[in-house]
């Protein structure tokens, strides 16, 4: 029920979004997911329509938050048990992860 809830409400957002998008007005969260997933906030959406206005504020935002200690830690890797990690893992947690593999 949820889910489906969450779907309508994103559905209502989604012109409002695409205003946002075309006149490039980007939250730090969104450039940061789209830096996460190699997508460029000045990039085209898709053939045929206009990319945003490429401004050096939008490019300067986005390299600033590329060097940013929080999307660092956002785009971490996932725990790899085969590598040395900095902190020490508990055991259990280890074996969870070893059984859920």
């Amino acid at each position: 029920y949820y889910l489906k809830q969450r779907a309508a409400e994103c559905l209502l957002e989604l012109p409002d979004w695409k205003e946002r998008a075309k006149r490039g007005e980007y939250s730090d969260h969104e450039i940061s997911v789209m830096l996460k997933y190699d997508v460029s906030p000045s990039a085209p959406f898709s053939a045929g329509l206009a990319a945003p206005p490429v401004n050096a504020g939008l490019i300067e935002r986005a390299t600033s938050i590329e060097l940013s200690e929080r999307h660092r830690r956002f785009i971490e890797p996932a725990y790899d048990p085969n590598t040395q990690s900095e902190v020490d893992i508990h055991p259990a947690v280890v074996a969870f992860l070893e059984k859920i593999k």
